[in-house]
């Protein structure tokens, strides 16, 4: 994702907020598995590139809803053909019952 000029981290993130608008950075951390001071430096670099948003929440002003800004998502746009070639160049060696099996062992790392 280089040449996006994303790091893996922004490219979490932003795939994150992407499915989930609204999120709090509280559950962002939590879903990247960073704690809060991680967290926080990450969005502010995404802000500054004008790819996400801090919206206050109308229920609760202690903590911000995570959106994508315009750049945001027309980088979205451009990322997710990156990844699909990524994941096809990883996987290439896999067979289809291979990959099936490699992503339900992600998931089950992935949830713990």
């Amino acid at each position: 994702m280089a040449e996006l000029g994303l790091t893996p981290g922004q490219v979490g993130a932003l795939l994150l907020i992407d499915a989930n608008r609204g999120l709090s950075q509280t559950a962002l951390g939590l879903a990247l598995g960073i704690d809060r001071s991680s967290v926080v430096p990450l969005i502010d670099r995404l802000q500054r590139r004008g790819l996400v948003r801090r919206a206050q929440r109308a229920t609760d002003r202690r903590t911000h809803a995570l959106e994508l800004d315009g750049a945001g998502e027309a980088m979205m746009t451009r990322l997710l053909p990156h990844l699909q070639t990524h994941e096809t160049r990883i996987a290439a060696r896999l067979s289809a019952r291979e990959r099936r099996q490699l992503i339900g062992l992600l998931s089950r790392v992935a949830t713990g």
